[in-house]
């Protein structure tokens, strides 16, 4: 689809600084169709992966790193409302049962945001800082 459909442009603040002190910018990078895709793999079904990846219409991550603690956004921007359901709902999935401090926040129209985190704490200081 590429050529003939670009994707949405989406955008992660630097948030360092609503983590605190010493938190610096450490990687933001766009991410695709196929990133998504593959990383829901890592946990889900092909079907589930590839149904969920599907929709996809822009999207970008975003880190920050304060010692051995490190805080992620995934910001995804999707075809429709209900593509973007699909995606939070599979992100749901992947998160469960895996150990990992993340959530995914409610759908906002067709914009799904993905917390992830090193530990609970820094989790509970990006859901601040990204609300």
């Amino acid at each position: 689809r590429y050529p003939n459909d670009r994707p949405v442009p989406v955008d992660v603040p630097d948030l360092a600084g609503e983590l605190g002190s010493g938190w610096v910018d450490l990687d933001v990078q766009p991410v695709g169709e196929m990133w998504l895709d593959q990383a829901l793999l890592l946990r889900l079904d092909d079907g589930e992966s590839h149904t969920a990846a599907a929709g996809w219409d822009g999207g970008i991550y975003r880190a920050w790193a304060l010692d051995d603690q490190v805080a992620v956004v995934l910001a995804t921007a999707w075809d429709s409302e209900g593509d973007a359901g699909e995606f939070a709902d599979a992100m749901a999935r992947w998160i469960e049962g895996s150990g990992q401090a993340a959530t995914v926040l409610a759908p906002e129209g067709a914009t799904v945001r993905v917390l992830l985190a090193s530990d609970a704490g820094t989790l509970g200081a990006l859901e601040d800082a990204a609300a």
